[in-house]
């Protein structure tokens, strides 16, 4: 699983400020970033050291040097996300970005690309319920969080699809975005804490997100 040097990566997706970068351990802001797009979704490809960022307004993945987050190309989504073309996650399996379209109704499931060619690479129908708010990527499966009606849920999903575990996180008031870490699932809750439980299901921490407000991860 992706280590990130133990830091989160967090996007402000209203009134949007920078990135903002907190620390593992303790939640502590370590660094800031400027960042002048508006976005949803965000993916890290660790072996090219390439920040992604998914632009809704221009339908577009920015990509960026992941050192100092220098621009260094552009390519444009291949495919309809339905409700305002809204992505409200993205990962990196290490060859594709997925796109995650979250609204009922709206062919919910994720949506893969070549980042470099723009190609669209298939669609995966993760056959959940509720809205979809956040994956990530283990090396094999998809972990996807949800929210029912203020119920949060984790789903293991395998790239075809199958449901292979899940969990619910009762002490998550409403899940917006989720990142994996080592053995650890972190949440960003209600955009106030960052919460934390092991793969298996297990609660293990809460801490304040430092920048209340933000909607994103990475």
């Amino acid at each position: 699983m992706r280590n990130f040097h133990r830091v989160f990566y967090s996007i402000m997706l209203v009134l949007i400020i920078g990135l903002t970068s907190l620390a593992y351990a303790d939640g502590e802001i370590v660094g800031k970033y400027p960042w002048r797009y508006g976005n949803v979704g965000c993916a890290f490809d660790t072996t090219g050291n390439i920040f992604y960022v998914y632009h809704e307004a221009e339908h577009t993945v920015y990509a960026l040097d992941g050192t100092d987050f220098t621009p260094l190309d552009t390519v444009a989504v291949p495919f309809s996300l339905g409700h305002a073309n809204y992505a409200w996650s993205m990962v990196f399996d290490g060859t594709n970005l997925w796109l995650l379209c979250p609204w009922s109704g709206d062919n919910v499931g994720l949506y893969g690309m070549d980042p470099v060619s723009g190609d669209s690479v298939g669609f995966i129908d993760v056959g959940l319920g509720g809205i979809i708010r956040g994956v990530d990527w283990d090396g094999s499966n998809f972990w996807i969080g949800t929210n029912d009606g203020g119920t949060g849920m984790i789903y293991k999903v395998s790239p075809s699809g199958d449901q292979i575990d899940s969990f619910g996180i009762d002490q998550v008031a409403w899940l917006n975005q989720i990142c994996l870490v080592e053995e650890q699932i972190w949440i960003n809750d209600d955009r106030l804490n960052f919460t934390s439980y092991d793969t298996s299901g297990t609660f293990l921490q809460k801490l304040p997100t430092q920048r209340p407000g933000s909607w994103g991860k990475l």
